[in-house]
Order: structure tokens, then C-alpha cells, then sequence
């Protein structure tokens, strides 16, 4: 059977594309260019860990979308959660922590509701090791914290 082999695009829709991209910019560092060609807003999130590059992309709503909900939660890496969210806090966004044994995390949501979670190891690189799966935190969805 084939398989798939890792992520290659992040891709969120957006009622709002040029104010989500700037949001995304500004809070989480995630820089995108307006396409004029077709719209849609692109940049890149480089993994050095793993050398990957994924594509990170906001395209605009083909029909209105629903404020929050939306049944998808992206869980971004970062090198320094404290600093991150020092600086999240600083413009006002509203933040929610967790700690476990396989790192500690952060939840947020977007303008336009969408949530995300960003995830730091705060342990020495080598203990984290090839095989190690750090997605058990997810048997809680965002939905069940409310």
C-alpha cells in the first residue's frame, strides 16, 4: 500500500487572506507574498531539525466561512515557547498552557478562528530520539477545554 510521507503545505482558507497573512506575519513570524496570479498568499516554514521545507499558504474563501470551529488544529514547533508567547501576550493575544512529559505547549486562535497550538521540547535534542511520537497530547480536542 502506499504511503504518505510527511506534510508538504499548510493551507488555511480565509474570509479575510491579506489580514490573516499580516496576522500570521506579525504574531508568528510566518511571512507570505501575495500572489497576484491567483490570489492566494504563500510563504515557507523551514524545519532545520529535519532540513524539510513545508509550505505554508492562505487562500481566500470560495464561500463565507464560520467564525472558529473549523475542525483543524496546526501544532507549530518553536525554539523559545517563552519568548514566543512573552511576545504573543505583549499584542494582547490570549493564551493557554500545557505541560506534559514530551514537551510543553501553547494555545491560541487566529482572527478568524482557527486554532493553533505551538510546541516546544525542553529537553536535550538526542533524548527526543528517531521513533519518538509526541501527538498523544491530541486525544483532547481544543473543543473540550471550553
Amino acid at each position: 500500500m502506499a504511503r504518505i510521507l510527511g506534510v508538504n503545505a499548510i493551507v488555511l482558507f480565509a474570509n479575510d487572506p491579506a489580514t490573516l497573512a499580516a496576522w500570521y506575519e506579525r504574531r508568528l513570524g510566518l511571512a507570505t507574498l501575495h500572489n497576484l496570479d491567483d490570489d492566494n498568499w504563500y510563504g515557507e516554514i523551514d524545519d532545520p531539525r529535519s532540513g524539510l521545507t513545508f509550505q505554508f499558504a492562505i487562500f481566500p474563501a470560495r464561500s463565507p466561512l464560520t467564525s472558529g470551529g473549523r475542525g483543524l488544529m496546526v501544532t507549530y514547533r518553536v525554539d523559545d515557547l517563552d519568548q514566543f508567547l512573552r511576545g504573543l501576550e505583549a499584542e494582547g493575544e490570549r493564551i493557554e498552557r500545557m505541560t506534559a512529559d514530551y514537551g510543553r505547549f501553547a494555545r491560541l486562535q487566529d482572527p478568524e478562528g482557527n486554532p493553533i497550538e505551538l510546541w516546544a521540547w525542553d529537553q536535550p535534542e538526542d533524548v527526543l530520539g528517531a521513533g519518538h511520537d509526541h501527538h498523544g497530547h491530541h486525544h483532547d480536542s481544543p473543543e473540550a477545554d471550553a
